[in-house]
């Protein structure tokens, strides 16, 4: 039981909840050589790729929303994605100074759910902060819960402030003394934050709440491919080029009478036999490297880490160069792209719970006044799509009068529709057509 998971049980035991378990696994998310975080980054990287989101109204509200997505989209998703990826699951959670918003990402590692339906968490223990003064750390938990109080949906949070393991108040320590103990925020629905949990299936405890790493069960292809590398690097080391010359060929040590060796030349050798050394030369000793069989063993191994994700090839492997047409380099994107489309619906999710989040604190300190939004999200299909097949079938169906120009010139240009609308009439009305021939 590590430190934290103590504190978290000592709060639950307080409050009367039962902790769900998680599934323990071994990753190498948090190493500084992490094949896990690179297949994280290159897998976000394809699911964001040109990409948007928008909030759409015409409210005060709308737009200081859009201003708040803009900053998590731009800024926190991508770290948020990685960070689900390669730990199983995270928490997009929001803060307000009463004006700004900032949204921490809360690792698998620092949160446990103590009550769910399905995956709609109901109750969750989360480390929300961490303060180092001299030898003392002072860690600040929350309690998230939904209640209803007197017929009212309430999100009711509780405070705890611990000191190196022992329970201390709040107004103990400076950053934290405003802070309350218990908050209650009336007529909400569900939690203050945004979810994203790794859509990797957990095999072990398929009906777990808990997410698990990408690299679940891929461990030991993991460990192969880092002694594949690290085999491929010693070899390197093992078989640098040794010279071995007579000791005539050496400046002597005065002292020691022993051949000096010139700085930084320590893979040159003094023979060990002088019988013949009046006719000896210089021999070098400057095997082969077995370079190909190593690189081979290398991606032998990451490409199986790839399969055993659920994923294509290509993201942390060599590209293949044998696709014998542009079908067969879409057929090979394909199980990528399924895991991509199923993360970008838990994205879909999480932006649309913490916006509610935000919309929420802001009715709180009466930021905007209310109004009305919606989110929409515009996904890239990339990967998988042909731009110039997409534009033929494009321009046939405007030929068969099933598409309007404008939404051909949308597509083309990225403006909105409204916008490529009034753009082709201003190019209708600055170049009239002449009818007359």
């Amino acid at each position: 039981m590590n430190f934290l998971t103590a504190i978290i049980q000592k709060i639950a035991k307080r409050l009367g909840l039962t902790l769900q378990p998680k599934t323990g696994t071994k990753t190498d998310y948090g190493e500084a050589m992490s094949i896990t975080a690179t297949l994280c980054e290159g897998l976000t990287t394809l699911t964001l790729m040109d990409s948007t989101c928008d909030i759409v109204g015409d409210s005060a509200r709308a737009e200081y929303l859009n201003n708040v997505k803009d900053y998590v989209w731009n800024d926190r998703l991508t770290p948020a994605c990685v960070t689900s990826l390669g730990t199983g699951d995270c928490l997009l959670k929001p803060n307000t100074d009463g004006v700004n918003v900032s949204v921490d990402i809360i690792s698998n590692n620092n949160f446990v759910i103590t009550e769910s339906i399905g995956n709609i968490i109901k109750g969750v223990i989360i480390l929300c902060d961490e303060i180092r003064q001299k030898t003392y750390t002072y860690q600040r938990y929350e309690y998230h819960t939904l209640k209803e109080i007197e017929g009212t949906p309430c999100v009711i949070i509780k405070q705890f402030a611990y000191n190196n393991g022992k329970e201390v108040p709040l107004s103990s320590i400076s950053a934290w003394a405003d802070m309350q103990d218990e908050i209650i925020i009336p007529n909400v629905t569900q939690l203050l934050f945004g979810r994203i949990k790794c859509p990797t299936v957990n095999r072990k405890e398929p009906n777990s709440v808990n997410g698990v790493p990408i690299t679940y069960g891929a461990e030991e292809a993991i460990d192969y491919a880092k002694e594949a590398y690290r085999r491929f690097n010693q070899e390197f080391s093992d078989k640098e080029t040794l010279i071995f010359a007579p000791k005539r060929a050496f400046k002597v040590d005065e002292q020691t009478g022993e051949a000096r060796l010139p700085k930084g030349k320590e893979r040159i050798l003094v023979k060990l036999s002088q019988r013949n050394d009046g006719d000896g030369g210089i021999d070098v000793f400057s095997p082969e490297i077995r370079d190909a069989s190593h690189q081979n063993a290398i991606e032998i191994n990451l490409k199986m880490i790839e399969t055993l994700c659920g994923l294509s090839n290509n993201i942390i492997t060599k590209p293949n160069e044998t696709y014998r047409n542009e079908t067969d380099l879409k057929n090979s994107s394909n199980k990528t792209y399924a895991y991509m489309t199923k993360l970008r619906g838990i994205i879909e999710s999480a932006m649309t719970d913490l916006m509610y989040a935000v919309d929420v604190l802001c009715n709180v300190n009466s930021v905007t006044p209310m109004g009305d939004y919606s989110i929409t999200f515009d996904w890239s299909d990339e990967l998988i799509e042909d731009t110039t097949e997409a534009f033929t079938q494009m321009l046939q169906l405007q030929d068969r009068r099933t598409m309007e120009d404008a939404e051909v010139r949308a597509w083309v240009t990225g403006e909105s529709l409204e916008a490529a609308r009034m753009r082709i009439q201003e190019i209708n009305e600055n170049n009239p057509v002449d009818v007359m021939m």
